[in-house]
């Protein structure tokens, strides 16, 4: 495996996961990136049921029916900033690999329709995906 995200939509209702094994390669190399930086069409997203506390965690503050303290905004921030945080933990323990082999990992921690979620691609990845995350964007434009 050499992808790995969490996501959420916009309104921070669920939490998803993919993970994917498409090698990077040297830029140019691939006709089409989008499957890089698209989770959505990352073929592996088994183990939700690892995340269901924390969906359970969420799920009040979308339902009247719920107790819920928990003003929308601060979930909306906090449940991104606990993925992004979980993935960096994830990564200073060595789990995406490292040296060379943590070179050719893609993290992404994504909102649908909104590629770099608080500045998730900078602070999760190498600079090599970084630049070729950019590089992508400027070919797209």
């Amino acid at each position: 495996m050499r992808l790995f995200s969490l996501g959420s939509d916009d309104g921070a209702m669920t939490i998803v996961h993919a993970a994917g094994h498409l090698a990077l390669g040297a830029p140019g190399d691939m006709d089409d990136e989008s499957e890089v930086w698209c989770s959505a069409e990352w073929p592996y997203a088994e183990g939700g049921e690892f995340l269901d506390i924390a969906y359970r965690m969420i799920l009040p503050c979308h339902r009247s029916d719920l107790p819920c303290d928990v003003e929308f905004d601060v979930l909306y921030a906090g449940l991104f900033e606990a993925c992004i945080a979980a993935m960096e933990q994830l990564d200073r323990e060595g789990f995406f690999g490292t040296g060379d082999a943590r070179e050719e990992v893609v993290l992404l921690c994504q909102i649908e329709g909104n590629e770099d979620m608080e500045g998730s691609i900078g602070r999760l990845n190498t600079s090599r995906v970084v630049g070729r995350l950019e590089r992508w964007i400027k070919l797209c434009e």
